[in-house]
């Protein structure tokens, strides 16, 4: 038997505030944000990109507004060394885009480092240092002296660095305690302290003091805790950036970043569809959004954000979960019918806010989809159509894909009788659902039908205020000829039709309108109409659609009289 997964694992608070003030706070501006991709994105794919694609995905990810992006590790290879250098030197960075270096806190390392960036205009050095039990034990073989001493030794080196490079006017300094979360919370103040010290930070300088939630472990509320508590007893406080690195092995990165917010925190790293190690990092799109969609904005532009998606999944490999929020395939589209109809209504009642001059806030009239996916190059397009789904979404596909506005009367009717019977029948042989074509196909089978009676031909004239019909209609192959006078051609047909000995219904519905948004001479009538038999009073439903309003509204009369005869 199995062990189970509680007896191997535990998990204690590090820090348990009882004067908490984050629940009260509310976030009012959005961060500073660093993506990280090309570096923490970059070590964790299986094959990492070519200097080629991290060239794409740096132009994407800056065009979209990132004004600090972390290039890699110029030190770690030959391949990131370049990249860096040739960044700078190719003048790729644009004027107000901080690069950021990430650096293990060795001399070697920070001296090839400085040498690749000597020339950037604007650039973050990031140093880093493991801290927690685990690694001061495993990996580093050291006591917490000689931890925090390698730590003051590598900002001293650093900032000699600044100096020797003539770049203390082009660099700002980062600082990260790597596993900070697992970390003794009296020691990761210690050593950012220390650190702190030997850097001498100024207001208009500030020194970046990152905190990573390497691994994700706690709940969300107690690192805020561990948060709120640090800054408020680290030094200089005014001189510092504090900023927070967010992973995802608990699914809970999004909600943490927006803690570490609450926290009073300045600044958060993170990756685009959030790739890196294991369960990934913190989705920096996400967190965007999420700001986004409250009314704070965060200085990046979505509208391209389906290319940017495309860049990234070539230029990584990787793919994006259908559900993933704002970036998935199926976040935009709706299969349970409640949802399509309470969608169909308020897309209706907003179009019709803005045909009025007004320009409605998104969750006044819309429900269900969180965002306005206008605003992110996306489409409230994909309504599927299965056997969740209800007369709404047809109607809604109809008319959004082909113009066609069904009477709300007619809605169930043709949800029932042409689209219902297809999707179970399709369920039971574990078959897709409709595509929008075959929902039209369907329509127009059964509704804009003039399979068995038909015109051979017609004309429409008027007399003083009458108007006569005279033609001839074909019903399977036998022809009869048709004449009657009436106040219009629908109602001069049905009086012709009923001379004539073949009618059996009385008119009960009638709307005309130009089909979708077409105008002038490429304008199409559509009518529909509803005929009630005598017999047993049911309606049937036909459908007109041509460029001539008359014809339009005598092809509907005719394709209700299929329905009733023939369907």
């Amino acid at each position: 038997m199995a062990d189970k997964i509680s007896e191997q694992h535990y998990y204690s608070p590090q820090m348990v505030l009882t004067d908490r003030t984050w629940p009260d706070q509310v976030i009012t501006k959005a961060p500073q944000m660093c993506e990280v991709q090309l570096r923490d994105g970059n070590q964790s794919l299986l094959i990492p990109m070519n200097v080629v694609k991290k060239l794409e995905y740096f132009r994407a990810i800056t065009r979209m507004g990132f004004k600090e992006v972390e290039i890699g590790f110029p030190s770690a290879s030959i391949p990131e060394f370049n990249f860096a250098k040739d960044l700078i030197q190719n003048q790729e960075i644009p004027d107000d885009v901080a690069i950021q270096v990430l650096v293990q806190s060795r001399e070697k390392l920070i001296n090839r480092t400085f040498e690749a960036i000597k020339d950037a205009r604007k650039s973050i050095v990031h140093f880093y240092l493991c801290t927690n039990p685990v690694q001061r034990k495993h990996t580093l073989n050291m006591s917490k002296d000689q931890v925090k001493a390698m730590a003051v030794d590598a900002a001293k080196m650093i900032m000699d660095s600044l100096v020797d490079f003539d770049m203390e006017n082009r660099v700002q300094v980062q600082f990260s305690t790597e596993s900070g979360s697992d970390t003794e919370p009296e020691f990761v103040l210690e050593v950012n302290n220390a650190v702190i010290e030997e850097v001498n930070p100024r207001p208009e300088n500030p020194l970046i003091i990152n905190f990573p939630e390497t691994v994700q472990r706690g709940t969300v509320n107690q690192m805020a805790d561990y948060l709120e508590w640090l800054l408020r007893n680290i030094d200089r406080r005014d001189s510092l950036l504090a900023s927070f690195h967010g992973h995802n092995d608990c699914d809970n990165a999004t909600a943490m970043a927006e803690l570490a917010l609450l926290a009073c925190f300045d600044r958060i790293e993170g990756t685009f569809a959030g790739n890196g190690e294991r369960a990934g990092n913190l989705d920096i799109i996400k967190l965007a959004l999420n700001l986004e969609s409250r009314g704070i904005h965060t200085g990046l532009d979505f509208s391209f954000l389906e290319e940017v998606k495309a860049i990234y999944r070539k230029v990584t490999g990787m793919s994006i979960p259908q559900r993933d929020p704002y970036l998935g395939e199926e976040v935009f589209t709706a299969y349970s019918g409640s949802h399509q109809d309470a969608l169909k209504k308020g897309f209706d009642a907003r179009e019709s806010r803005i045909q009025s001059g007004e320009n409605p806030v998104w969750q006044e009239e819309i429900h269900y989809i969180h965002v306005n996916p206008d605003c992110i190059g996306r489409k409230y397009e994909a309504v599927k159509i299965n056997s969740q789904s209800g007369k709404a979404a047809v109607a809604y596909v109809l008319q959004d894909k082909f113009g066609i506005s069904l009477p709300k009367i007619m809605q169930g009717v043709v949800h029932m009788q042409s689209i219902q019977p297809e999707v179970e029948k399709r369920e039971e042989n574990e078959e897709a659902e409709l595509t929008f074509g075959e929902v039209f196909t369907l329509f127009k089978k059964d509704f804009v039908n003039t399979d068995h009676i038909k015109f051979l031909e017609s004309s429409v004239s008027s007399e003083g205020r009458d108007v006569r019909f005279q033609g001839y209609i074909a019903i399977d192959e036998k022809e009869f000829e048709i004449e009657g006078i009436g106040n219009g051609p629908v109602n001069a047909l049905i009086n012709g039709l009923e001379k004539s000995g073949l009618k059996s219904f009385s008119l009960v519905h009638y709307d005309q309108k130009i089909r979708g948004t077409q105008t002038g001479s490429d304008a199409e009538a559509i009518t529909f109409v509803g005929l009630q038999t005598n017999e047993t009073e049911k309606v049937y439903w036909g459908c007109g659609m041509n460029e001539s309003s008359t014809q339009s509204a005598l092809d509907a009369v005719v394709s209700a009289m299929n329905q009733e005869f023939f369907g």
